[in-house]
């Protein structure tokens, strides 16, 4: 259990944030909760510094063709002690602290790196898709972040398809 003052700072953060104008209470199982969202957010931290994300790939097919027509390049984390974890155990947190321009950065590179060595190694990759989040589509930069990983990969532009995620 933390100590008063503590406690009462929890209190008024989560209650400011998730019930404006309300009332909150202090629970042991709140506390808990915030030690594990905040031992979470270091070790996003973490992991992005130390490369622990990786892309997964999915197929795409036509719907109409049923034929193939490239992949999805999808986020996953490998944690230390949790294992793998589903995308939406930790990408609200990594949109939180604003660390979704730097995991898609990662990602968008990730994505070239692969399709570029496939596609070396004569396999047709397809296009490969890429989820952008509304802070990189915002940056003034990613124009020119998206031309330079091309240009590094040896990656048509063909190959690659960005999404925009809600």
């Amino acid at each position: 259990v933390p100590d008063p003052i503590l406690a009462a700072e929890i209190v008024l953060k989560n209650t400011k944030r998730e019930n404006k104008g309300g009332i909150g209470y202090f629970s042991e199982r709140g506390y808990r909760l915030l030690q594990d969202k905040t031992r979470m957010i270091d070790d996003i931290q973490s992991a992005l510094a130390k490369g622990e994300f990786s892309a997964w790939y999915q197929p795409i097919f036509d719907a109409r063709t049923k034929l193939y027509t490239g992949v999805e390049a999808l986020v996953r984390w490998h944690h230390p002690q949790l294992g793998l974890l589903a995308p939406a155990r930790f990408l609200p947190l990594v949109a939180e602290i604003d660390k979704s321009r730097e995991l898609g950065q990662f990602m968008l590179a990730q994505a070239c790196s692969d399709a570029s060595s496939l596609l070396r190694d004569g396999l047709d990759v397809g296009r490969v898709s890429v989820n952008l989040s509304a802070d990189q589509l915002y940056n003034d930069q990613l124009v020119a972040d998206i031309t330079d990983l091309l240009e590094a990969h040896a990656l048509p532009g063909t190959n690659l398809e960005l999404e925009v995620i809600e």
